[in-house]
């Protein structure tokens, strides 16, 4: 299968998912792209409401345009493999998510990378699924998923580096769930 991959810098990430009155979700905000991801929202007039799916809060040192509290709603959430049924149905009430959340491979084994680099996002996608996000949605409308990636990530999954393994495999997995999905497409984002 190939990967749609887009690439550039990090403020054109929620510029190419956005419509007229979006609503973003958005996971990873209190890292170094996420919280870029979020300010360029925020400055986004098409961008009508972000929903931050956080771990933790919006750090007091970061600093936000005067509209981020009126603009941002901010859901925490420690447990990203298990969405309780109200909480997915919140979260599929949007129109778009930028998958941003992620650390650095350095001290993880493969299999705890795995988990928060694969399994977390695809457990959203499934949450997001079967909770109505992309049903009845038109074709040139779809609730899009778009996953911040890593430059080198290799979706042959065959690299000798485990990093580009994990997130090529992610990748993968994420734009097939997405194409068999009712109203749903992923995006790729790999930035430069």
């Amino acid at each position: 299968m190939r990967v749609p991959v887009r690439t550039g810098t990090l403020k054109s990430v929620s510029s190419n998912l956005t419509g007229q009155n979006m609503r973003l979700l958005l996971t990873g905000a209190t890292g170094v792209a996420g919280l870029a991801i979020y300010r360029a929202a925020l400055a986004d007039p098409d961008v009508s409401k972000i929903t931050v799916l956080s771990r933790r809060p919006i750090p007091d040192w970061a600093k936000l345009p005067a509209n981020a509290a009126e603009k941002t709603e901010v859901i925490l959430h420690t447990d990203f493999l298990s969405y309780p049924p109200e909480l997915a149905r919140r979260l599929a009430a949007h129109d778009a998510c930028i998958w941003a959340l992620g650390k650095s491979v350095f001290g993880f084994t493969e299999a705890e990378y795995t988990v928060f680099t694969h399994d977390y996002p695809l457990a959203a996608l499934r949450a997001l699924q079967s909770s109505g996000a992309g049903a009845g949605r038109p074709a040139e409308g779809p609730f899009r998923f778009l996953y911040l990636s890593g430059r080198s990530a290799d979706p042959t999954a065959t690299s000798s580096i485990m990093w580009a393994r994990v997130k090529g495999r992610t990748e993968t997995d994420l734009v097939a769930f997405c194409g068999a999905a009712e109203g749903m497409k992923a995006h790729i984002y790999r930035p430069a």
